[in-house]
């Protein structure tokens, strides 16, 4: 029997199904709500594609309409009841997502960065060290809480768009794509960039599915703006989406990061000059240096990037240490025009 207490203010008509359904019952609930909650001009746009849903449905409107799908409990299905969502299985939850899947209802998170808040604020008075904040876009009438968030502690923003050619992006990340679109990555990642100076934030990005030359121009537009590029390659992993889909070549794997070294080298991006940063999932720019050539423009690079780390040192020594901040985590200030 699934947890039936309810998150305040909730009752249990505006789930979109049975708590803890089984296939058969959760697909046809859902699509019963679909058919009662789902805007008819959605409705008649989505079998018409993501550009013609976007047509119909400003994102205005579908903020407006958001709560609905929260308190439906479809937008973490799998999750418990009591923390707002259906308890459902997860072969259930992917039956459910296949319902739904042709309306691109994407999660939204209005709170994203004030829930990050408390710990930044946290981290940096009570352990100190390099903060970094990955959590999705903002879009520019939220900027002001970048601002917020670097004035409590942060080092370092992320953004993980993870495509570059638009094609892409929306057939493998419907969910940023149809909640956010990929110009909100990019207007953020420029917006903190610009904020915390060249080498301070982050693009993920994922090498192998689209077309080569567009992860180059990925590369070439994260450094432009003065950030650094996070390269995934991708596995097709066994029992995933994507399991038949081929392995990167290697040779277009050596391209990807001979260029992510040059770019970095080119755009005077820092790289290798935090001390003890360790990563898996990602290769991190500094990596690529063994594609590099080791010409005057090679040395040059390193040798300024020894330089700074050494300069830098008193600096790295001061950001470890925790220390008082003065900006408030629970009463964000009030916002900037």
């Amino acid at each position: 029997m699934t947890d039936l207490h309810l998150p305040p203010g909730i009752s249990l008509d505006e789930l979109a199904t049975t708590p803890g359904a089984e296939a058969e019952e959760a697909v046809a609930s859902v699509r019963a709500w679909v058919g009662e909650h789902v805007p008819q001009a959605w409705r008649d746009a989505a079998a018409h594609g993501t550009q013609a849903l976007r047509a119909v449905r400003p994102f205005a409107d579908y903020e407006a309409w958001y709560p609905t799908f929260a308190r439906s409990g479809l937008a973490v299905a799998t999750w418990p009841v009591a923390y707002g969502g259906l308890d459902l299985s997860p072969g259930v939850a992917r039956r459910v997502e296949a319902e739904l899947a042709p309306y691109n209802l994407g999660r939204l998170n209005p709170l994203g960065l004030n829930l990050a808040a408390p710990y930044v604020k946290a981290v940096r008075e009570r352990l100190g060290g390099f903060i970094g904040v990955q959590v999705a876009p903002v879009f520019k009438r939220d900027f002001w809480k970048y601002d917020w968030l670097i004035d409590l502690g942060t080092d370092h923003f992320s953004f993980c768009y993870e495509f570059h050619n638009p094609a892409f992006f929306e057939r493998y990340c419907p969910g940023k794509c149809g909640a956010l679109g990929q110009r909100a990555f990019f207007e953020a990642m420029e917006y903190t960039a610009a904020k915390l100076g060249p080498g301070a934030v982050s693009g993920e990005i994922i090498a192998g599915l689209e077309p080569i030359e567009d992860t180059l121009a990925a590369i070439d537009y994260i450094t432009s703006v003065g950030a650094f590029p996070t390269v995934c390659i991708f596995r097709p992993l066994v029992g995933s989406l994507l399991e038949g889909s081929p392995s990167p070549d290697p040779d277009d794997m050596k391209r990807v990061f001979a260029h992510l070294w040059d770019a970095m080298v080119r755009n005077g991006i820092p790289s290798d000059v935090i001390p003890h940063i360790q990563v898996s999932l990602i290769v991190n720019p500094g990596d690529a240096a063994y594609l590099a050539r080791r010409d005057l423009r090679f040395r040059l690079y390193r040798a300024r990037m020894a330089a700074l780390r050494t300069l830098a040192r008193p600096y790295f020594a001061r950001r470890m240490k925790p220390r008082t901040v003065a900006a408030s985590a629970a009463e964000p200030p009030a916002p900037t025009t």
